[in-house]
């Protein structure tokens, strides 16, 4: 191998191997994460760039948000109605 095994005995190179294909591999495929549907890199919007971005809630957010709100809004009604 390309390193001298430790010992007489264990030999790192395959173990290195795999590790350095394992990388290229993950690395290979996350680089389809960074493009759009239409296989272009995606376009941030001005108002979203930055820190700015981090502060708008997300969609789970939202839903999490609009759900609590019907929920309040049906708890008010009927204690109103009683």
């Amino acid at each position: 191998g390309i390193i001298p095994p430790l010992g007489g005995t264990l030999d790192l190179s395959p173990i290195l191997a795999f590790v350095t294909l394992n990388f290229f591999t993950s690395t290979a495929a996350a680089l389809p994460c960074e493009l759009g549907p239409d296989g272009k890199a995606p376009v941030r919007r001005a108002e979203q760039s930055g820190w700015q971005s981090w502060l708008q809630p997300s969609k789970y957010e939202q839903a999490w948000n609009k759900r609590m709100q019907a929920q309040k809004s049906l708890a008010e009604g009927s204690s109103r109605s009683a």
